[in-house]
């Protein structure tokens, strides 16, 4: 098309001037109308009646429908209250102190935290799921294992106040009762002896062997409360998932049911007995039976609330002293204290967190300037002091020293100091010491770096300590026995210090023969077949005597005595050491000694008749010559095949 002919056609009609200046006298000169001419133009400016226009032309359907959705459910703010663990009250707080429970409903309990000024602090004690929809007081049935709101539900009064907070412990100075809390463990019972009153750290990997050591303390104490009636109580608290707590109490009952299983048959009616006698209250935990001398107050991290885990250890000693006028030894366990700091940790920065909020929104507060401090009453290593300051030695109570010292000196042989519950169904007491009660306290810890200044402390507060190690074999708990086995404790008996020292003698040349051989290899020396044999040997001896298994029944001193024996003088030769090459040692051990027990016997009461002889050397001595010539001169010997 040619310029001339452009030029002939006008590019805007007259008509369409007209509807233009129409349309902009309608809209009062609107911008946005004229602006939608210009294509680069993006910004959309409205006045205020075309935005009137505009809003009813154009309506938020989604706004409407959601306010729609509110208005038919609302939701609850009563229940995103109770969810809260941090609660804040400005009423009169004159009556209150630090650690006052108060029950605000059924279904919570409060302890107070921090009173300040106008104000008071409550941490709220709750499960999330409540088992109990009826609106009526809960009755708490008659258990042994609480959650820290079922426990205080049945301490928790009509009437008077319960602060859980008050400790009324007191230190006796007396002459102290020497007397032995035994494991299961041989090498703990011979070279780290627990006795009562003491405080105890158990240190160890992540769920590796801790375990098997309460266990182990459990077992071999219950059973003495088959004998002597009200001799020892337990009471645990630990932060610990269901199955957790199951996998403890069924191993705990497996290890009863094999009491005595490899004896005669004919002393299956009693063993049946004694089993019965430690569940004789019929107490249950999802199905699985639990023993009479056990309290358990567990928060489970699912279902409790963090102010429940965080009174739990200080809840446990609420009711210490009910139990000590009971019986004559109380065992404290603390499980999990790793679970249990990084609990208290998430605690102290949601207390932080919900006060800042509430201070920050309380407008009088803020013009008053006041500083919004939070924090929870008890740090973990006071709660750590608290519990440990439990523990308490067993002391005479008779005022004539003189006398019981003698009298203890003639009938020692009769004292659990020197027995475990195997032995006193072979020895009749002859007199029962008027002693004042004892409190023996366990925490568990893991190995870990973040928790390193907490462990340092409890290590700085308790008086043995047991360290656990990891190893390639499955054979646990192995025992850090380089910590103890240089310690020399005092033995009466001279057979049990010939035994401890020959064992010392074998660990020293095993770990010479281990740092030997492995420097060799790493210079590429050749190792001599004589030193590997003797390493292969002290090595079998080694993982024998630190496997526990919980197959194997609990053994008296004399059938110890035998099975070391036997151990000792046996020539190892294979290489290949694992848990099954180990619980086949213990068992073919175990025939070969019931099998032949009618040329044990009469050493087995000779034994107990003389236990007061050998407390000198020569005695000792001969009485285990006498063992290995048994040993030696049996037909067929015992030959330990893999």
């Amino acid at each position: 098309m040619s310029i001339v002919n452009l030029m002939k056609k006008p590019l805007l009609k007259w008509n369409n001037i007209f509807s233009l200046s129409y349309i902009s006298k309608r809209n009062y000169y609107n911008i946005s109308t004229l602006s939608n001419l210009n294509k680069y133009n993006k910004r959309n400016i409205l006045t205020s009646r075309e935005n009137s226009h505009f809003n009813k032309c154009n309506r938020n359907l989604f706004e409407e429908e959601l306010n729609n959705i509110f208005k038919q459910y609302p939701v609850s703010e009563e229940k995103s209250e109770k969810n809260e663990e941090i609660l804040i009250t400005s009423k009169n707080n004159g009556d209150k102190k630090i650690g006052d429970v108060i029950k605000l409903d059924n279904y919570i309990y409060g302890v107070v935290l921090q009173i300040n000024k106008s104000s008071i602090i409550i941490g709220k004690i709750y499960e999330r799921e409540q088992k109990n929809t009826n609106e009526k007081c809960i009755e708490v049935q008659k258990k042994n294992i609480y959650s820290p709101f079922e426990y205080l539900n049945s301490l928790f009064p009509n009437s008077n106040k319960l602060n859980i907070f008050n400790s009324n412990n007191k230190e006796v100075y007396k002459k102290v009762v020497k007397k032995q809390l035994y494991s299961d463990i041989l090498l703990i019972d011979f070279f780290n002896k627990i006795k009562f009153g003491q405080k105890v750290c158990v240190i160890g990997e992540k769920d590796f062997g801790k375990k098997k050591i309460l266990i182990s303390v459990m077992y071999e104490n219950l059973l003495v409360n088959t004998i002597k009636k009200n001799e020892n109580f337990f009471i645990l608290c630990s932060n610990s998932y269901k199955s957790e707590i199951m996998n403890i109490f069924c191993d705990l009952n497996e290890l009863f049911k094999n009491t005595y299983k490899n004896k005669k048959e004919g002393n299956n009616r009693d063993t049946e007995n004694i089993i019965e006698q430690i569940y004789s209250k019929n107490y249950i935990y999802e199905n699985i039976k639990i023993p009479n001398d056990v309290l358990l107050i567990n928060s489970t991290p699912n279902n409790d609330s963090k102010v429940s885990s965080y009174i739990l250890p200080i809840l446990s000693l609420y009711n210490l002293n009910e139990y000590k006028k009971k019986f004559k030894n109380v065992i404290l366990v603390f499980y999990d204290i790793n679970n249990y700091h990084k609990i208290l940790l998430d605690l102290q920065n949601d207390m932080n967190t919900f006060i800042k909020n509430y201070y920050h929104k309380n407008e009088e507060i803020n013009k008053s300037k006041s500083l919004c401090i939070a924090s929870l009453p008890f740090s973990i290593q006071t709660i750590l002091s608290k519990y440990f300051s439990s523990s308490s030695y067993p002391y005479y109570t008779q005022k004539d020293e003189d006398l019981q010292e003698q009298d203890n000196i003639n009938n020692s042989k009769y004292s659990l100091e020197n027995f475990k519950y195997s032995d006193l169904i072979n020895i009749i007491e002859h007199k029962n010491y008027n002693t004042s009660n004892s409190v023996t306290t366990f925490c568990f810890f893991d190995n870990d770096e973040e928790i390193n200044q907490i462990k340092n402390y409890a290590l700085s507060l308790s008086e043995n300590n047991v360290y656990l190690l990891k190893n390639n074999l499955n054979i646990y708990p192995e025992i850090n026995i380089n910590y103890f086995i240089k310690n020399e404790i005092a033995e009466s008996n001279k057979i049990w210090k010939a035994i401890k020292d020959e064992i010392r003698n074998i660990f020293d040349k095993r770990n010479e023969l281990l740092t030997l051989i492995e420097n060799k290899k790493m210079m590429k020396i050749y190792v001599d077949h004589w030193e590997y044999e003797d390493f292969i040997h002290y090595n079998n001896i080694y993982y024998i005597l630190i496997y526990k298994s919980f197959k194997i029944f609990n053994l008296n001193s004399f059938e110890n005595l035998v099975f070391l024996r036997n151990l000792l003088i046996y020539n190892f030769t294979n290489e290949v050491i694992s848990q099954k090459s180990v619980e086949s040692y213990y068992e073919q051990f175990f025939n070969y000694y019931f099998q032949n027990f009618k040329y044990f016997s009469f050493l087995y009461s000779e034994y107990y008749k003389n236990l007061k002889s050998f407390r000198q050397t020569k005695y000792a001595i001969i009485f285990l010559n006498k063992i290995d010539k048994v040993i030696k001169n049996i037909k067929p010997s015992f030959n330990y095949v893999l």
